[in-house]
């Protein structure tokens, strides 16, 4: 019993320390505007598409500093809004893009898709409260 409780507490630690280096935790905070937006309204019924444009800096758990500057489709339908962004890196033509969904409380979430460059296979997720334009989060990063 005390071999398999050695052999079952090595694979546990072994796995566990491939799930940490394979992922990053970050933080992030960012700023934009949407711009070329078509809107309808009719009282209180609100529905809106456009650009949501502006920069973004994450923290990842190694301190490196990502800064993207990012454009997103999105549509905003009654409450909610859901898009996609092509997130840029700053001073590079290299991306990952970021499917994102927002509650009518402006709770956010997002799923990393995939890229171009070093962010080619990246995945992750990430949350954050959207304050007209301007937010802050946290979330996973992952680059394989």
């Amino acid at each position: 019993m005390n071999l398999f409780k050695s052999i079952f507490f090595t694979v546990f630690l072994i796995y566990s320390g491939l799930i940490v280096a394979d992922g990053h935790k970050v933080t992030m905070q960012y700023g934009g505007d949407w711009t070329g937006t078509t809107v309808v309204t009719n009282g209180d019924y609100l529905s809106m598409s456009g650009a949501f444009v502006g920069a973004n800096e994450m923290i990842m758990a190694n301190g490196e500093v990502l800064i993207t500057h990012f454009a997103c489709p999105g549509i905003y339908h009654e409450g909610s809004a859901i898009g996609s962004c092509k997130m840029k890196q700053a001073g590079s033509e290299e991306y990952w893009v970021l499917s994102w969904k927002c509650d009518p409380e402006f709770n956010c979430s997002g799923k990393v898709m995939g890229g171009t460059g070093r962010f080619l296979n990246a995945t992750g997720s990430l949350t954050w409260k959207d304050n007209s334009g301007f937010g802050k989060g946290e979330g996973t990063f992952i680059l394989k």
